[in-house]
């Protein structure tokens, strides 16, 4: 082999690697960009038979915003506790371990017929019973849009109490609590209102006489109605 075909040979392996160094650093760019960051990964999402990808993906970001703790890693990851998932009248309820900081939060969220996300997400704080960590990580309920009771008003002890009960979902309605401003968008420095989506056009009497069998006076409630039927 003459000088030549060595130079040739000896360039088109250096373009060959060129190359692939090249397509190396792409894939590479490319997976670090579609990587989730900043979230929760939850490992077994198939146990949330009633609830999308995108569904998953918005409750473990709440998850992940609801871990109080300093140095927070980009990602944790996590599963859907064996036997906590439930779905009873368009309430979906789970607890979330994430095992690598001993944490476990429960799930709340309402879903219409079509698995559609109805109203908040709350993340909560697991019952003692329900505790498998020890010692586990602190946990401060988020609740429904990270809904805290910091307001001096006494009248907003009723909504932390009747929000005990929430959400109550039936094939009429939904009813669930918030802070919301006059355009109905939950808000943090809105007006506590009890939330009341009505599925059919005789909902809004049956709601309030569930609230009503609560022992809750209505008089005394703000209520904000969301009519989500066909007229």
């Amino acid at each position: 082999m003459d000088f030549i075909q060595r130079h040739r040979l000896l360039i088109i392996g250096l373009l060959c690697g060129l190359v692939l160094a090249v397509i190396v650093i792409l894939v590479f760019l490319f997976v670090q960009s579609t990587a989730p960051h900043n979230t929760v990964v939850i490992d077994n999402p198939d146990t949330a038979s009633n609830l999308s990808s995108d569904n998953i993906k918005e409750i473990a970001q709440k998850v992940y915003n609801s871990i109080d703790i300093n140095n927070k890693a980009d990602i944790y990851h996590s599963v859907i506790r064996d036997g906590s998932y439930t779905y009873k009248d368009s309430t979906v309820t789970f607890i979330v371990d994430i095992e690598s900081i001993k944490a476990s939060f429960k799930v709340v969220v309402t879903v219409d017929s079509n698995s559609i996300l109805q109203g908040d997400i709350g993340i909560l704080c697991v019952d003692k019973d329900q505790e498998i960590y020890s010692p586990a990580l602190a946990c401060t309920s988020t609740g429904f849009e990270d809904i805290t009771q910091s307001s001096s008003n006494p009248d907003d002890s009723i909504y932390y109490d009747l929000g005990s009960h929430l959400p109550i979902t039936t094939s009429d309605y939904s009813i669930n609590y918030g802070r919301i401003n006059s355009a109905g968008n939950y808000v943090s420095d809105g007006q506590l209102a009890v939330v009341v989506t009505l599925y059919t056009p005789d909902a809004k009497n049956k709601a309030l006489a569930a609230i009503s069998d609560l022992g809750y006076d209505i008089n005394k409630l703000n209520f904000y109605y969301i009519s989500d039927y066909s007229n």
